[in-house]
């Protein structure tokens, strides 16, 4: 999916609709997947932001910088080696499908 236009047009004010970050009062509308309509906390679950400054650091491996974003967002429940095997399920995936598409 893309989302274009020209600069000032909203698209970061559209992702951040989204995503929840703007306050609720100021928004009309609703959003809807499927038809059905879902909630702030459950497009949170399905979804990730990226913001347009860019937060990642450089010195950091695709690994480290996922094992990072596991430490930050997922709970302190969840042990450090589960989280790993969801860094390494996550590699997995994104690595089948670039190779996956590649031969498409």
């Amino acid at each position: 999916m893309a989302i274009m236009g020209p600069s000032g047009a909203g698209k970061s004010t559209f992702l951040d609709a989204l995503a929840g970050r703007i306050y609720q009062g100021s928004l009309e509308g609703s959003v809807r997947i499927d038809g059905k309509p879902v909630s702030t906390g459950y497009m949170k679950m399905i979804s990730s932001y990226v913001m347009q400054d860019d937060q990642l650091f450089a010195m950091l491996t695709v690994y480290e910088t996922f094992m990072f974003a596991a430490e930050v967002r997922l709970p302190p429940s969840i042990s450090r080696s589960e989280k790993k095997a969801r860094v390494y399920e996550l590699l997995d995936q994104l690595w089948f499908n670039r190779t996956y598409k590649s031969y498409i």
